[in-house]
């Protein structure tokens, strides 16, 4: 069973505003609210490519109370941890802007809560651990500690990942630019460096590798073979939840065939049909993007 977890989940309203004016009363002209949250945008996905999985969050406050009602029209399976204080957040999203909200923060006392889960847990079960933490210091570090004794494979997509943290060998990660740069604490002027800065992370314990490269596509470093996926032209519409899209299409084609680059190719899949749609991909979208998936296979 494929579990994801999202600690912080989000209640996302969508406006329309016409000449937004700082210092002003503006009106919208269209609202609509989501379902938000990374590993939720995973789970969402995973049960478009119909291979079981089951949510585990943590809800709080009126804003869970509607987090958890959306949540509960969904497709996958869920496992939700009731906070009986703090208050689930809100995002306002608006044109190129978005404002985020703290959101939940997580004692020792919520987050036994899912320590129990694991422990019942087996080997053969694998985890997805994203989006934002609000813990104690080192909360993060000692879960993935745990699951690496364990034996616990995982995907690490934390905001909150460092360097120091791929000792407990993730079995993904799924890096940006700015994300990779960050954790080989760099500026990276080119694609050498960049392939340096992906096997440095594989010795310091990634097991496997996907760097997106916005519209210049991404490398993949999977069992120490390097591939490079370059993108077609595409209409890009929607980039949020492509990062989501692009694990859990990976997680679905590993899953059912075992071969990782098989994965790597549903993963891309899945990113194109995210960035071309208004939300998160249809299978219709995932199929006709398939195909055009070109991936070839580099010497470092």
């Amino acid at each position: 069973m494929i579990y994801t977890i999202t600690f912080n989940p989000s209640l996302d309203l969508y406006i329309d505003i016409d000449d937004f004016k700082i210092g002003k009363t503006n009106r919208t002209l269209n609202e609509c609210y989501h379902l938000g949250g990374k590993g939720l945008n995973v789970s969402e996905v995973l049960s478009t490519l119909k291979t079981a999985n089951t949510a585990v969050t943590y809800v709080g406050g009126f804003v869970g109370r509607e987090i958890k009602t959306l949540l509960d029209a969904k497709p996958y399976q869920k496992i939700v941890f009731e906070k009986s204080d703090g208050l689930s957040r809100i995002n306002i999203k608006f044109a190129s802007t978005e404002i985020n909200q703290s959101g939940l923060y997580l004692n020792d006392g919520d987050l036994a809560a899912l320590y129990d889960l694991l422990s019942d847990l087996k080997p053969s079960d694998l985890l997805v651990i994203s989006g934002k933490l609000n813990a104690k210091e080192d909360t993060l570090k000692e879960l993935l500690a745990y699951l690496h004794k364990r034996g616990f494979p995982y995907v690490l997509d934390s905001y909150d990942i460092n360097a120091d943290d791929l000792q407990y060998s993730p079995f993904l990660i799924k890096p940006n630019l700015t994300e990779l740069e960050s954790l080989s604490r760099q500026t990276l002027k080119n694609e050498s460096e960049i392939i340096d800065a992906i096997f440095d992370l594989r010795a310091r314990g990634a097991v496997n590798i996907i760097a997106s490269l916005g519209n210049k596509g991404s490398l993949a470093l999977l069992k120490g073979q390097l591939y490079k996926e370059e993108p077609p032209t595409l209409r890009v519409r929607n980039t949020v939840g492509a990062g989501d899209s692009l694990i859990a299409g990976f997680l679905a084609g590993h899953h059912y065939t075992n071969d990782l680059l098989k994965a790597y190719h549903l993963g891309i899949a899945c990113a194109y049909a995210n960035v071309t749609s208004d939300g998160l991909p249809r299978i219709e979208d995932i199929k006709e993007y398939y195909p055009k998936v070109m991936i070839t296979e580099l010497d470092r």
